[in-house]
């Protein structure tokens, strides 16, 4: 059997605190998971996997275990200090946070519409333990799809017969392609759950494996939707005009589609150091 997992965030080597008392957080370059501690009137930022290398942490040893909880932590939180609770996605597998009422009404009205094909072995009252699994994505499929929807509706619409710089094309074509494909690829996700309880009665009857399916996904979608927030919030609070600041949220927002939804060998072409040209410095990195 697996030890228990730990509720807080503890570490045991000194190293941790040997500064003072460090911060875990996403680095604002790259996103890795990372420590940051003062350093005079400065802080350090240094990825967790670093530190590993550097003190000779084993992944199965117990600061190894906790680092690799913590960088798990932070898809759910935007930092941890030492003795702070671990998010309950990485300690239970609960959500750390709530659907609306509304969001259980639809997830309860879904399953009933399907109750006549599951048979007459399930009822109603049957429901609530996967009514409140489906609560979430019901969530997610209002505050995610729905808006990924807009925004590729926004974006299809706007500049269509503009003719401007190649590289401010290339960001048009781009966002446009990617908004596409992210929209697909999230559909996908919402229509293999439904999928997955689309018989009802098989659905309850092998309810533990049933909510492991429905968090996992549940968990990728949040992330997900955490990701994406800023630039959704940036659009739905703009005009739908094609301006200097239309070109910034553009900019903004193939950051966050392109590693997510380019194929992994474009992003890797497109995020290479290119060969330099005359004039031009090693290590220049290709932009769009």
């Amino acid at each position: 059997m697996h030890d228990p997992l730990p509720e807080r965030c503890e570490l045991g080597n000194p190293a941790f605190t040997a500064l003072g008392p460090p911060l875990f957080r996403r680095a604002e370059a790259g996103g890795a998971p990372a420590m940051v501690v003062p350093l005079g009137e400065r802080r350090a930022v240094v990825p967790l996997e670093a530190l590993k290398q550097e003190f000779a942490i084993a992944d199965a040893s117990p600061d190894g275990r906790m680092l690799g909880l913590i960088a798990d932590a932070l898809d759910y939180v935007a930092g941890l200090r030492l003795g702070d609770l671990l998010p309950p996605e990485v300690r239970t597998g609960e959500a750390s946070w709530s659907p609306e009422p509304r969001h259980h009404t639809i997830a309860e009205a879904r399953l009933r519409r399907r109750l006549p094909a599951a048979g007459t072995g399930v009822q109603p009252a049957m429901l609530a333990p996967l009514t409140a699994e489906l609560a979430f994505i019901e969530a997610l499929r209002e505050t995610l799809l729905a808006p990924m929807r807009a925004l590729r509706q926004t974006v299809q619409s706007l500049g269509v017969d503009w003719r401007g710089s190649v590289e401010r094309q290339a960001t048009l074509i781009q966002v446009r392609r990617l908004t596409a494909t992210a929209c697909d690829h999230l559909a996908e996700r919402f229509a293999a759950i439904d999928a997955h309880v689309a018989d009802v009665a098989t659905a309850l009857a092998a309810l533990d494996a049933t909510r492991a399916f429905v968090r996992a996904h549940r968990d990728w979608l949040f992330r997900t939707r955490s990701a994406f927030a800023p630039v959704l919030e940036e659009w739905e609070a703009a005009a739908p005009l094609l301006d200097e600041a239309a070109w910034g949220r553009l900019g903004r927002t193939y950051q966050v589609l392109a590693p997510r939804f380019m194929p992994v060998q474009e992003w890797e072409r497109a995020t290479a150091p290119r060969r330099p040209g005359p004039g031009q410095a090693l290590g220049a990195m290709m932009t769009w």
